[in-house]
């Protein structure tokens, strides 16, 4: 059985908080599983890397908890989050504004490695 999971988080943002919840949730699950967990944060979802930004973000309509809470709960499991600098960049961000939140940096082609590998499973939100 495959043990390694790549996930591309690109649609969840701040405009789409609806959608902030289950990347994280599929993260912390599969990792609770003993897999091993990437999260990759592209496009506008690089915002969420950002201090107080998923804090302010309530994926339910009951608002009971942030996407702060799931994506800490992936990492409490062990996840590992990865954010793309050209997507900072494009944003006009640097890694630095992400400091302490993410783990690392990696881009297009780190993620593309991921899929064309046959150890790794990969999902998109």
């Amino acid at each position: 059985m495959v043990d390694q999971l790549a996930i591309l988080v690109w649609a969840a943002s701040q405009a789409r908080p609806e959608l902030c919840a289950t990347p994280f949730s599929i993260a912390a699950a599969a990792a609770a599983m003993d897999a091993k967990v990437e999260v990759y944060f592209a496009a506008a979802s690089v915002r969420l890397c950002l201090p107080g930004v998923a804090q302010a973000i309530f994926p339910g309509e009951r608002g009971e908890r942030s996407a702060a809470e799931f994506m800490q709960h992936a990492r409490d499991h062990g996840a590992k989050f990865l954010v793309c600098t050209a997507s900072l960049d494009g944003f006009g961000l640097s890694f630095a504004d992400c400091a302490g939140l993410v783990d690392g940096a990696a881009g297009a082609s780190s993620f593309v490695a991921r899929v064309l590998d046959p150890s790794w499973r990969t999902l998109v939100f």
